[in-house]
């Protein structure tokens, strides 16, 4: 989010950001939801696959995948 908000204000040329980030700084949703787009945005390179996590409260009784079923 930072280096979002550093290349809008013209402080940074380019910078690194999560893809999900990008995604909503440029179609204003998100963290960006009532900030206006940030449409000048460009991708120059994806480099490396994120990856994401699975996680509950630890109150919902949740320690595996398979106990999501039915949840």
């Amino acid at each position: 989010v930072a280096n979002i908000n550093a290349i809008k204000s013209g402080a940074l040329e380019s910078g690194f950001t999560q893809s999900d980030v990008a995604y909503w700084a440029y179609n204003g949703t998100g963290l960006y939801d009532g900030k206006g787009k940030v449409e000048d945005l460009r991708l120059l390179a994806t480099l490396y696959p994120e990856t994401i996590h699975i996680v509950a409260r630890k109150d919902a009784n949740i320690k595996s995948v398979a106990d999501l079923k039915g949840k």
